[in-house]
């Protein structure tokens, strides 16, 4: 009999699918109906390992519409069972050597086929929150699973639905008398008051439907400023969880530096440059 801590461990990646509101992918294996699990599956020799988790999602799940966002920084093992080593994968291995990696999907359910690949490696699938992967695995990957849900705590949160709060015009200063006679009067948009915190920089405020337009002065020629104060603003419902997952990215914040009372943003930079605003509803 084969000595198990003689064996290697087989090279694998896991696939952490979350969607919008945070929750994770797991499908029921079609050979084990009681084992529920994530994404899973061997990495071919040579292959880089993103390459590998999202070749498992489309194998698995149907679908490959999703953004790596991250992957587990350390190689996790686990050993199988003495009574499972000689048996499966041909007796090759005594477990598996993992890396994780985090995916957001940015499809829809009607995108999950199970059947897409066969022999089928799932027969039902279900979002569930995080807290409950470690209890839906077989015991000897437990804490596995437990470290993977360590690993990528901070995006296990919502982070919508998020809707276009306002967007901030900018133009010449000698232009802003007309620009506020073109949104107010040939536009017909009503005008709102500002708050006193950010009244001062002249402009004026604008109400759309479900949103607002706010117009402001700016120096020189806006298009090919990069300090330019233009841009995008969404509303969430918790600025802190998505604040905690912006982090998580390793993507830097930019300053508030016109903060007003009562209200909870933040600010960064898209990859082209352009200023995001996340403010809380």
């Amino acid at each position: 009999m084969t000595d198990p801590a003689a064996l290697p461990y087989r090279p694998c990646v896991g696939v952490v699918l979350i969607d919008a509101r945070g929750m994770v992918f797991v499908g029921r294996r079609s050979d084990a109906p009681e084992a529920w699990q994530m994404p899973q599956g061997g990495i071919d020799d040579g292959e880089d390992v993103r390459a590998a988790a999202m070749r498992e999602l489309r194998e698995e799940t149907g679908t490959d519409r999703a953004i790596v966002l991250a992957e587990t920084p350390d190689w996790l093992t686990y050993d199988l069972p003495p009574d499972l080593v000689g048996k499966v994968w041909r007796g090759r291995w005594r477990g598996q050597r993992q890396k994780w990696v985090l995916m957001r999907f940015t499809g829809s359910d009607g995108d999950i086929r199970l059947d897409a690949h066969a022999p089928a490696e799932f027969d039902a699938w279900q979002w569930v929150a995080a807290d409950r992967l470690v209890d839906l695995i077989v015991p000897f990957k437990r804490d596995v699973y437990a470290a993977v849900v360590d690993a990528f705590r901070p995006w296990f949160v919502p982070v919508g639905p998020a809707r276009v709060d306002h967007v901030q015009v900018t133009v010449p200063h000698g232009a802003l008398d007309a620009a506020v006679a073109f949104y107010g009067g040939v536009l017909g948009l009503p005008e709102i008051a500002q708050p006193a915190a950010v009244a001062h920089h002249g402009g004026g405020w604008f109400r759309l439907d479900g949103a607002e337009l706010h117009l402001r002065p700016e120096d020189g020629t806006v298009a090919a400023n990069p300090a330019s104060r233009r841009h995008l603003a969404l509303r969430v419902p918790d600025v802190g969880a998505v604040e905690a997952i912006v982090r998580a990215a390793g993507l830097p914040l930019d300053p508030d530096d016109r903060p007003i009372p009562g209200v909870r943003r933040i600010f960064l930079r898209d990859p082209g440059g352009n200023r995001v605003e996340i403010v809380e509803a």
